[in-house]
């Protein structure tokens, strides 16, 4: 234990340092997840260009994934809804959306990567016609299907209008 007194309130407290093993930290693989189409900057650590979607449009992409490791990779994603204003208030608050009309799919949605060789599949995204109009945010994540708990990803903005 040491004791140390802190110069603005000339409080003293006790402190210790418990060494932590090496073995409880294990480093994470690095991987990368990148949409070409949205990253033409990519290669220089660029960022992802905004998704302009109509209602009632199909598209499809290319999602490629760099890993450091062997891994058998599964795909997902995650639509964020936009953010409307509240006519109450100035606040911004999330619409209460309990399904968003727009689908994303990958093929395949399982990816054999190997260690610094590029894996890719194909990300189809379907806008519904009923969808609402607005900025979307959309999460891609590549996991270990071993290990659930080792990811990778990439968002980008989507703006779906009429």
């Amino acid at each position: 234990m040491e004791s140390v007194i802190h110069p603005q309130t000339n409080v003293t407290s006790l402190s210790s340092t418990t060494t932590v093993c090496p073995q409880c930290f294990p480093t994470m693989p690095i991987g990368d997840v990148i949409i070409p189409a949205l990253a033409p900057n990519a290669q220089s650590g660029g960022v992802n260009e905004p998704l302009n979607l109509t209602l009632g449009e199909k598209v499809t992409l290319e999602v490629d994934v760099y890993l450091t490791i062997n891994a058998n990779v599964g795909m997902k994603s995650e639509v964020f809804p936009p953010i409307v204003r509240s006519s109450s208030s100035n606040s911004d608050i999330s619409t209460q959306v309990t399904s968003i009309p727009i689908s994303i799919s990958f093929g395949p949605a399982s990816l054999s990567a190997l260690d610094n060789v590029k894996a890719s599949t194909n990300m189809t995204i379907q806008v519904s016609s009923s969808a609402q109009t607005g900025q979307y945010y959309v999460s891609i994540t590549a996991f270990d299907t071993a290990n659930s708990s080792i990811i990778w990803g990439d968002y980008f903005q989507m703006n779906v209008r009429e």
